[in-house]
């Protein structure tokens, strides 16, 4: 398949993917599969009694010698911390998820995961279900399970405020190895703290861990801190994009440049910081990211979460380009929110984004008023 997602949708556009959130419960899951609008569902993932280690899962996997070998799918329960319990674990979860899309459901999964442990005996039932693994000439496998959308997500860098992050190069080479057809989902670890923004250091280290990856990766950053990030960080952010773009397409960097700044459109780094920060009207005005076209456009979205999925033969060629998109999440303002729907490549932007509560917005305002200052300042 093309690896240029705007290929594949006509006026469809990443964006409009329709998210279930915390899909961490049995209720949860019901009401995930039975609304036809949500196109992935997105859940978190532990080993239960992770934070104690006193469970009968950790007591295997201490008697193991630490070794996640001795735990498997039971012992993974769909849960997001603070909280420490759940009553789904996970092979029950993709048990229900998988019999619903081989009945006729369509949607897709995006796992969050919690825990490093957690990541090998979940790839391994993945792998073991031929799911995240072929592309359509397969078949081995019934059609709709085979091609689902598979994204496996982790906060692998330690960003602002964040705390330590789950391995990156150990949970990249072990979704690879077993679900090499999957999108890695790669975000930065973050805090509720004030201090917003991302350093080039943090772009950096996200930039060499991927550098040779030869699959589909979108950057997961939060939508505040990119806004609230320096010129210098956050144009590395966005060039991640367009080097691909220019991987894909043979477009010359002046014009992959021009395209994500706006047609005809030549300006300064600090034009581009009080640009960026004006009360800009949204590039497709009519556009509710969280709330998807339906209808006969559904297709469309689907296309667009599977465009990246390719075989494993032409995930490994010397020569194969790797798709890059960028996933902005968490919460943000309607100024935030005018900023990346101009900012970032339409057909490169996946949102999934909510509404601020009144700290959040007190925070996040008070960066809005010093942004053009700050990105001067802090290159």
């Amino acid at each position: 398949m093309a690896h240029n997602l705007g290929t594949h949708f006509g006026c469809m556009e990443p964006r409009n993917v329709c998210w279930a959130h915390g899909v961490n419960s049995s209720e949860a899951l019901d009401v995930a599969l039975a609304d036809k609008s949500c196109h992935m569902i997105e859940a978190d993932l532990m080993i239960r009694g992770a934070s104690t280690r006193s469970s009968k899962a950790a007591a295997r996997w201490k008697a193991a010698g630490s070794s996640t070998g001795a735990l498997t799918a039971r012992d993974v329960i769909m849960c997001h911390p603070p909280a420490v319990d759940s009553d789904l674990t996970f092979d029950q979860f993709f048990k229900r998820v998988f019999l619903a899309v081989k009945a006729g459901r369509r949607v897709g999964l995006k796992l969050d995961f919690k825990d490093a442990d957690a990541v090998l005996p979940c790839v391994r039932l993945l792998r073991d279900s031929n799911v995240g693994i072929h592309d359509a000439s397969y078949v081995g496998a019934h059609a709709s399970t085979r091609t689902m959308p598979l994204w496996l997500n982790a906060d692998v860098i330690r960003g602002p405020g964040g705390r330590p992050p789950i391995p990156g190069e150990q949970f990249v080479q072990r979704c690879l190895e077993h679900c090499p057809s999957a999108t890695l989902s790669l975000g930065w670890t973050t805090s509720g703290t004030p201090r917003l923004g991302y350093s080039r250091r943090m772009v950096d280290e996200m930039r060499a861990l991927t550098a040779n990856v030869r699959a589909h990766v979108t950057f997961a950053p939060s939508a505040a801190h990119l806004f609230a990030s320096a010129e210098g960080p956050r144009a590395s952010m966005i060039a991640m994009l367009v080097e691909d773009a220019v991987n894909d397409r043979g477009t010359p960097p002046a014009a992959a440049e021009a395209a994500v700044k706006g047609p005809g459109v030549r300006r300064s780094p600090a034009e581009d910081a009080v640009d960026a920060d004006a009360d800009l009207a949204p590039a497709t005005p009519s556009l509710s990211p969280s709330k998807p076209a339906l209808g006969g456009e559904q297709a469309d979205i689907f296309s667009v979460l599977s465009a990246a999925i390719s075989s494993p033969a032409k995930a490994t060629a010397p020569s194969a380009t790797a798709p890059r998109t960028i996933t902005v999440w968490g919460p943000a303002t309607p100024r935030v929110r005018r900023w990346f729907l101009n900012a970032l490549p339409a057909n490169k932007t996946y949102v999934d984004v909510k509404p601020t509560n009144v700290i959040e917005s007190a925070v996040i305002g008070a960066h809005v008023a010093m942004r053009p200052l700050y990105a001067r300042m802090f290159r």
